[in-house]
C-alpha cells in the first residue's frame, strides 16, 4: 500500500485508494467478530519467527523498489507476502476454511492497486544535448531503471513528456527535460514538478 500511496494522491485513475484500506480493515474487523469458535493464538517462538524473518524481507524489497522504478517485481513480491501472511496467520488463529472467508477481502484490497501502464513513448537515449537549462529528474545505471521512470512522471505530469530525454554519460542513463531558455524557467518547471509529484529535480546548464 505504501508504494501505491503516490498513485493514489496523484494519479488520475485510482485516486479513491485511499477509501479502500479503511473500508477493508472495517469490513476484517466486522468479519473476524463474526466468526464462531476459539482464537488459537500462535506461540511467541512463532511469531518472533515471523518477525525475524519478514522484516529484513519487507525491508529489502523495499529498498530494491526505490533503487529502480521499473523493476516490479520488488513490488509485487511485497504485496504476494503480505497477503499470504496474513491468511496463514488467519488460519491458524481460526482456521483454514475461516481463512479462505478473507480472499474477497483480499482481492477488495488488490483493486486499488495500481496497473502498470505505458502511455507514453520511452524518452529516446541521446549522448549530446542542446544547450539550455536542463532539470535533471534522475540517473540509473540500467537503462530500464530511466526508461520506468520517465513513463511514471509521463503518466503523472504529461506536459512533460515531450522534454524529457535519455544521456547515456559516465556509464549513466541520466533522464532530464529541457531546454529551457534560462534558469528562472527551469526553476519554475521544476517548482510545477514538485507541487505534483513530490519529485525535486535538479537544474543543470548545458553549454
Amino acid at each position: 500500500m505504501i508504494a501505491a500511496s503516490h498513485e493514489w494522491s496523484h494519479g488520475l485513475y485510482y485516486d479513491y485508494g485511499w477509501i479502500v484500506p479503511p473500508v477493508a480493515l472495517w469490513l476484517l474487523l466486522r468479519r473476524w467478530n463474526d466468526l464462531p469458535g476459539e482464537i488459537r493464538m500462535p506461540g511467541s517462538r512463532v511469531v518472533l519467527g515471523f518477525v525475524l524473518v519478514l522484516v529484513p524481507w519487507f525491508v529489502g524489497l523495499r529498498i530494491l523498489s526505490e533503487v529502480d522504478p521499473s523493476w516490479r517485481m520488488p513490488v509485487g513480491l511485497c504485496g504476494l507476502t503480505a497477503a499470504l501472511v496474513t491468511h496463514a496467520l488467519l488460519a491458524k488463529t481460526r482456521g483454514l476454511q475461516a481463512s479462505f472467508g478473507f480472499l474477497w477481502i483480499t482481492l477488495f484490497l488488490a483493486s486499488a492497486l495500481p496497473l502498470p501502464v505505458e502511455t507514453t513513448a520511452p524518452a529516446q537515449p541521446a549522448t549530446h544535448a542542446a544547450r539550455g537549462f536542463w532539470l535533471q529528474l534522475g540517473a540509473f545505471a540500467r537503462r530500464e531503471g530511466a526508461v520506468g521512470f520517465q513513463q511514471r512522471v509521463a503518466r503523472e505530469a504529461g506536459w512533460l513528456a515531450p522534454l524529457m530525454t535519455i544521456f547515456n554519460e559516465r556509464q549513466l542513463h541520466r533522464l532530464q527535460a529541457g531546454p529551457y531558455a534560462s534558469r528562472a524557467d527551469a526553476t519554475s518547471a521544476a517548482r510545477q514538478l514538485r507541487d505534483a509529484l513530490q519529485l525535486v529535480p535538479a537544474v543543470v546548464e548545458r553549454r
